[in-house]
């Protein structure tokens, strides 16, 4: 992109024209390395499956004394009771 010539004044665009017109994450995502690694997962996978996780919660639910847990107290119990890495988001993604 930078390195191109304008047609017009047989000029380089340069790097400060095509970021004023381009987000800069595009001109940097153009110039990365051909062969680069696909991006990974910040965030490692939990130590259990979705169905698993979603027995364990429901096994949780039926020994539970309270009604209308939310999802947020459900992550609190397999976070602090069960010592289990899961975010908050899964759990509320299984539909709790």
């Amino acid at each position: 992109m930078s390195v191109t010539i304008s047609p017009f004044t047989q000029r380089l665009y340069g790097v400060q024209r095509v970021c004023r017109i381009l987000p800069r994450s595009t001109f940097h995502w153009a110039r990365r390395p051909a062969n680069s690694a696909p991006a990974r997962s910040r965030d490692p996978r939990p130590p259990v499956d979705d169905a698993t996780l979603l027995a364990a919660i429901r096994a949780g639910l039926a020994a539970s004394p309270f009604s209308g847990e939310g999802h947020g107290k459900i992550w609190a119990w397999l976070h602090y009771s069960l010592d289990l890495p899961v975010g908050r988001g899964t759990v509320e993604r299984l539909g709790v």
